[in-house]
């Protein structure tokens, strides 16, 4: 039996319920899945050119909020995307804007090809440039990134956004046809731009006074005067910085003799690596080889020329041959010949292969080799032969290498002497440190005293001790100074503190005799030098030349010296090493008036002859405005009235609101009921609000000045249309000549010629932008030039559109740019924002459409 036969009861059934079905009802199902498949209409309508009304579709608000998004991508640059005609114009509700400018173009049959779409993406998913110079490029953005950003979901919704983004910039485009940027259009945009403009000044020429003032110059005592009137930027050229006092002590180097430093030489060894160091340092200071002879200067060979000729010490050192030197030691010991020659570094420790390796100080360069130093000296030129590339014009590291040798080890012997002033220094301030704690808790009477005591000045006594251990094992060679004493500080806390903080600093001062320590350990030995502090303060430039040391480049470090009493580490210098102790400082210290009275002269000239050109202007500037206030007297007299009455009613009205205030909390705390706890904060608002009211005469000066403030801009205004009128009288009584000035074009300074122009009146006013923004009428404040020393005051005569004279070639094409861009953005923004679309498309809601029932069928 066949399958049909089977089952031919069931398959009868199936198809006639099917039958039934298709027969019955498909029209209500197909009218049913129609609608849901039609794009839903909105109540808002818009009228097209011909008159036929057009519905917008929720379609077109969600194509316009992705539009908005993508809008603001390429507003904040993210995106590139020119085509897209409001890429960067603002524009008002976007999504609301281009709903209605999608259904416009939509219904106009406007549409965009699959590949400018591709195109437009294309160019701006591209590797941007960097936007400058040098610097890294953007990342290069992704279809994929640009579709995340405006919430498209995938690239297919992003290619479709940016095909209505099109649509739309089409059909903008159609409608901006009419829009004159024509040749005619673009010389009428030149001629409102280049204005006209045509000034009257006055002004008063700082010159004139400054040859009244060379004509009776000041006395000494009033230039010091003037000099006391200056802000600290202006007395900064006649005033030190810093003044200080040291005494020193130190080693001269042609005088050490070895054999009375056995002791503390020993440990002492200079290898070659630092003296090849040195020598790299100071060879092209001190042992630089003079220029050949030339042609017709004799045979005079380099032997005859002492090289103190070249460099920077004194040139008879350079007469000395090498001929002393037969007499220096082999060893390695200190050597007793010729002066040495300084290096040439600022830093303290220049060589690089020892940390305890100082650096030579600059001066004259040392002797050459003497023509009758016989034998001996041939010995030390070393081998004869080329030299390396880098000896070529130096004198050999053979021939100075014994003197390198003998400068570091004085140096070094000179830094041992100072770590052992340092320590008995620490020794003995520590010991003034513990007497002055003693008698501090002898004067407590019993007093139970604080763990480890304290300084006269606060200061822990265990701490103080923990710092001078460290001091005392610190580097020397770290900086300028060894350590740090307390020295010139700010004062702080009370004047008996303070006293009592500098008596402590004279102890410590007092408790080490430099003096008396140099004696002990240095005295009498051969080349040891103490030089005793000068009487008075000098600047540090004072101490280039110290004598006897010679010439020394550490002398600008001493403005940095700040502590009292502190030992320096090695300064070398040009005849030997030495170490200081500073004893004063001081800081703005007038030089003397001889020194800087030329400087002083000048300044006082430029600043008196331009501070009285500036006060005739700024009378001249107050009588115009009394001229314009007088002709506005009524109007001023109100406006000033009203000021004052409103200053009054305000204060009135905050000290009724205290007054009520305090009224309330006196009532309220006099209630027999009430809490306790309410009591502390009824107190304090009370306490409060009296002081705020015994303050009044402050909240008077609050409100006056806000009101002058507001004032002054009332009168401003009010008195704008009779300035030119003030301008006038003001000058007719002042009896003041007045200069005019045009008509000129507002960019006449970007031109060529203009740079041409001499300093004056045409050259400054013609670029002054206060003058070139004025309105017609103004009066500006004064003006100053401060290359000719004078101040200006101007009344705007005119400003009119430029002529023909205005449309240059030069003109034409400087303001194309901008005139497309002004012309272009303004009919954006101002012809397809939502306003003006609503209004050239009669938008509005379909009132009938909008009241049908929730869930009716579209039709």
């Amino acid at each position: 039996m066949s399958f049909f036969e089977t089952y031919k009861r069931p398959i009868f059934l199936v198809v006639s319920i099917f039958a039934l079905i298709t027969f019955s009802i498909t029209g209500v199902m197909l009218s049913f899945l129609g609608g849901l498949t039609q794009p839903a209409k909105s109540p808002e309508t818009l009228a097209l050119p011909g008159g036929e009304r057009v519905h917008l579709r929720l379609e077109d608000l969600e194509v316009a909020r992705r539009i908005g998004w993508l809008h603001r991508l390429t507003r904040g640059g993210a995106v590139d995307m020119p085509a897209f005609v409001f890429e960067r114009i603002d524009v008002e509700e976007p999504a609301k804007t281009f709903e209605l400018l999608r259904r416009i173009a939509v219904e106009r049959g406007i549409d965009v090809s699959d590949e400018d779409v591709n195109a437009v993406l294309d160019h701006a998913c591209r590797q941007k440039e960097a936007q400058q110079p040098g610097g890294q490029p953007p990342e290069r953005l992704t279809r994929l990134q640009i579709a995340a950003n405006i919430r498209a979901g995938s690239i297919a919704t992003l290619e479709e956004t940016v095909r209505e983004a099109l649509r739309i910039s089409m059909l903008v485009r159609s409608e901006m046809q009419g829009a004159d940027l024509s040749e005619a259009a673009l010389a009428d945009y030149v001629k409102k731009k280049r204005k006209l403009r045509t000034v009257s000044y006055v002004y008063w020429d700082g010159k004139k006074y400054r040859e009244e003032l060379e004509r009776n110059p000041p006395t000494n005592p009033e230039l010091e005067a003037w000099i006391a009137t200056l802000d600290d930027a202006g007395r900064r050229p006649y005033v030190n910085d810093v003044v200080v006092r040291f005494p020193s002590a130190g080693l001269l180097f042609d005088q050490v003799d070895p054999a009375e430093w056995t002791a503390m030489l020993d440990g002492i060894e200079i290898g070659d690596s630092e003296i090849q160091a040195r020598y790299d340092i100071d060879k092209e200071s001190l042992y630089k080889l003079p220029d050949p002879p030339k042609e017709g200067d004799g045979d005079k060979g380099d032997g005859d020329k002492g090289d103190g000729d070249k460099g920077d010490g004194d040139k008879g050192d350079g007469d000395k041959g090498d001929g002393d030197k037969k007499n220096e030691s082999k060893d390695g010991g200190l050597l007793t010949s010729q002066d040495p020659s300084p290096g040439s570094g600022k830093d303290q420790d220049p060589a690089p292969k020892s940390e305890d390796e100082p650096q030579g100080p600059e001066g004259p360069q040392p002797p050459k080799q003497d023509e009758n130093s016989g034998d001996e000296s041939k010995k030390n030129q070393g081998p004869i032969g080329p030299l390396p590339p880098e000896q070529v014009g130096y004198r050999r590291i053979e021939e100075v290498k014994e003197e390198i040798r003998r400068k570091l080890q004085v140096e070094q012997l000179v830094r041992k002497l100072s770590e052992a002033a340092e320590k008995a220094r620490s020794e003995a301030v520590e010991a003034v440190r513990k007497a002055a704690d003693a008698k501090k808790n002898e004067a407590k009477d019993g007093e139970k005293p604080t763990d480890g005591g304290e300084n006269k000045d606060g200061e822990n006594k265990d701490d103080a001790n923990k710092d001078d251990a460290k001091k005392d094992g610190e580097n020397k060679d770290g900086g300028l100074l060894a350590q740090g004493e307390p020295g010139e500080v700010p004062a702080q806390g009370s004047p008996e503190d303070e006293a009592a903080r500098l008596e402590r600093q004279r102890a410590e001062l007092a408790a080490f005799d430099f003096e008396a320590w140099f004696d002990a350990n240095m005295k009498g030995k051969k080349g040891a030098v103490f030089v005793p502090a000068k009487p008075t303060v000098a600047p540090p430039d004072a101490f280039q030349d110290y004598e006897p040391f010679g010439k020394w480049n550490g002398y600008w470090a001493l403005s940095q010296m700040t502590d009292l009493g502190t030992l320096s580490n090695l300064q070398p210098a040009e005849k030997g090493a030495f170490f200081f102790r500073l004893v004063e400082r001081q800081t703005g210290v007038p030089k003397a008036i001889d020194e800087v009275r030329e400087q002083a002269l000048e300044g006082y000239y430029a600043t008196k002859s331009s501070s009285r050109a500036k006060t005739e202007a700024e009378a001249f500037q107050k009588l115009v405005r009394e001229k314009a206030e007088a002709l506005k007297a009524d109007e001023v007299a109100k406006l000033k009235a009203d000021s004052a009455a409103d200053v009054d009613a305000k204060l009135e009205t905050w000290r009724k609101g205290l007054e009520a205030d305090i009224q309330r909390i006196e009532t309220s705390l006099a209630r027999t009921d009430l809490p306790a706890a309410a009591i502390p904060k009824l107190q304090q608002e009370l306490a409060d609000a009296r002081t705020k009211l015994a303050l009044e005469k402050d909240e008077r000066t609050r409100l006056q000045e806000a009101a002058d403030e507001k004032l002054e801009g009332e009168l401003v205004k009010l008195l704008e249309p009779v300035m030119s009128e003030a301008f006038d009288t003001a000058v007719a009584e002042a009896k003041i000549e007045t200069a005019k000035l045009g008509p000129f074009f507002v960019d006449v300074s970007s031109s060529g010629s203009f740079q041409m122009l001499e300093d004056g009146a045409p050259k400054f006013l013609q670029a002054n932008r206060s003058v070139l923004d004025a309105k017609k009428g103004a009066v500006t404040d004064p003006l100053e030039d401060a290359a000719l020393s004078r101040q200006y005051i101007v009344r705007v005569d005119d400003v009119q559109d430029g002529d023909d004279s205005a449309i240059t070639r030069q003109a034409m094409e400087t303001n194309r740019e901008a005139f497309l861009g002004d012309r272009i953005g303004n009919l954006l923004t101002y012809s397809f924002d939502l306003r003006a679309l609503r209004k050239r498309y009669a938008f509005q809601t379909d009132e009938k459409a909008a009241a049908k029932p929730e869930g009716s069928k579209p039709q």
